[in-house]
């Protein structure tokens, strides 16, 4: 009997494992930690690149913004999210300029993707014009 009930519980626990890591909140974090990426407002570099990939593909961006790459297509489920309106993309945070999100607009400049790689760079340019205007003190080697 006591076996059974082991079994069930650690039936139970994996199962609980299992659904917890497909909530993005905990599955991205435990991934970027396990590649030693930065993070930024909790989420590792790559949930960052990953969300400008989809920021760029909705077509809610002006190509200038960052840079001339071609549109992403859209997957039919993103697709039918848009149709019902439950998908409104908007700029990724990481994108908006703040200090803190340096580090990872410096992994984000060796991206695989050129989107990826220009919208950083973009917002690191951003980020010294805004530096000069405000007199924000940055550490001149933490910008490439």
């Amino acid at each position: 009997m006591i076996r059974r009930w082991r079994l069930w519980l650690s039936l139970f626990l994996l199962l609980l494992l299992g659904g917890l890591l497909l909530v993005p909140q905990v599955r991205w974090p435990i991934h970027g930690w396990l590649r030693g990426e930065a993070f930024y407002h909790g989420m590792p570099t790559s949930y960052w690149s990953r969300e400008i990939q989809r920021w760029k593909g909705s077509g809610g961006y002006s190509g200038p913004a960052c840079g001339n790459q071609p549109l992403q297509r859209l997957t039919w489920a993103d697709e039918l999210k848009q149709y019902f309106g439950f998908a409104t993309y908007r700029m990724p945070e990481v994108l908006d300029t703040p200090p803190l999100a340096l580090p990872v607009l410096r992994e984000l400049t060796e991206d695989a993707r050129p989107e990826v790689r220009s919208c950083a760079v973009r917002a690191i340019q951003d980020l010294r014009r805004l530096a000069q205007l405000k007199a924000i003190d940055l550490d001149p080697s933490t910008i490439p």
